[in-house]
């Protein structure tokens, strides 16, 4: 799907036009990126071997925001913790956090939970 189609579906364009549209393009490329859109608040998330990398775009009457999120799978997600950690007190939810890190909801409660078990959180 592309910035056009998406902006055809949507009524407007969620995507400013001074984001690279070749990152879109090499996130979407592939066939394997998951765009979600509600609202003024848009998800675009790949994943490859090594690497998951996710772009969110939010619009707002008089401001635009644009994160992006890669994180390099050198070590399995269990053995993350300190990010995990970083992430959580940063406020990130463990949804977001699973999507910053490439893994789910649940892997970051168990972590979570094993980190509390080790009082490395409280």
């Amino acid at each position: 799907m592309s910035d056009k189609q998406i902006s055809k579906s949507s009524g407007y364009s969620l995507f400013p036009k001074h984001l690279g549209s070749k990152t879109l393009d090499e996130l979407t490329q592939h066939g394997n990126a998951d765009i979600s859109i509600k609202d003024n608040h848009a998800k675009i998330k790949t994943r490859t071997e090594h690497e998951s990398i996710m772009i969110e775009i939010r619009r707002y009457p008089d401001a635009i925001t644009i994160s992006q999120h890669s994180s390099n799978k050198t070590k399995p997600v269990s053995k993350q913790t300190e990010t995990v950690k970083k992430l959580r007190e940063e406020g990130r939810t463990q949804v977001e956090t699973a999507d910053i890190l490439g893994t789910t909801q649940s892997n970051i409660a168990k972590i979570e939970k094993k980190m509390k078990e080790e009082n490395l959180i409280m």
